[in-house]
């Protein structure tokens, strides 16, 4: 539903491109792809909120490290209406710990 500036810088992507589709078409990469929908359901199941942290592909086919911040959005019949995240890239961090 949205995909802010933010987004459009670590990944090269616009939001024009990415907002409508499902991540996992655009900026999840292939091998997470079971990993994603298993979050997903566990948020949809639960409907608790679910801090993970992945990899985001970008535009030139790079990988971009986020720390994702989950949280279900539910409707007035207590089912998840639609999930807010929001994501911290956190690849320089990652990579400076890598390299200790």
């Amino acid at each position: 539903m949205l995909f802010n500036r933010a987004c459009e810088r670590a990944t090269g992507f616009s939001a024009a491109e990415v907002v409508g589709r499902p991540a996992a078409d655009t900026v999840i990469p292939p091998e997470e792809h079971d990993s994603f929908a298993m979050v997903m359901a566990r948020i949809h199941d639960t409907r608790a909120p679910s801090p993970e942290q992945g990899h985001w592909v970008t535009r030139g086919g790079g990988r971009r490290v986020i720390a994702w911040a989950n949280r279900p959005r539910l409707d007035d019949d207590g089912e998840v209406r639609y999930i807010v995240a929001s994501g911290l890239d956190v690849t320089e961090s990652e990579t400076a710990t890598a390299e200790r």
